[in-house]
């Protein structure tokens, strides 16, 4: 079954996916994880749930250390090549080691248009196990069909 964790911008998509995965105990995956300056996104870390360690994913275009590699961009964000690489290799292994569910935050228009985590969606998808997605509600429809995905539960995150 494929649960998709959704809602507007800014409406704790990735909370309620981190509280539904400590509730449930099981799997692993990865949250994105919000790095503030005052109100400003600076950009996010990857965290890979049943660990804690995080990872610097993306940054927005100003605020990148000095040889940030850039995998892609989507608006003023920018995605590290590694990091991008380390957390597709992770849910590899994990795909690999049958884990389950896998939780995933977040697929949005990056991955509709073929980058960011498309390929490894696809690979989790294909496995036909329990998934846990955060999809921003407007691109619900388009992701789901996207990926083949037929059947779906929808958790609102507020």
């Amino acid at each position: 079954m494929v649960h998709v964790v959704t809602g507007t911008v800014d409406a704790c998509k990735t909370t309620k996916l981190v509280t539904l995965y400590n509730e449930r105990g099981e799997g692993d995956g990865f949250a994105m994880i919000k790095r503030m300056l005052g109100r400003l996104v600076r950009g996010y870390d990857a965290r890979q749930l049943s660990t804690g360690e995080e990872w610097p994913l993306v940054c927005r275009e100003g605020y990148e250390p000095d040889e940030f590699a850039i995998a892609c961009s989507i608006g003023p964000y920018l995605f590290s090549a590694p990091v991008l690489a380390t957390v597709e290799a992770k849910l590899r292994a994990m795909i690999a080691a049958g884990v389950h569910p896998l939780w995933l935050d977040e697929i949005g228009e990056l991955e509709l248009s073929g980058l960011g985590f498309d390929a490894v969606m696809q690979e989790m998808v294909a496995t036909g196990g329990e998934l846990y997605v955060v999809v921003r509600d407007d691109l619900v429809e388009r992701v789901m069909k996207k990926y083949g995905i037929r059947e779906y539960e929808t958790i609102e995150s507020i």
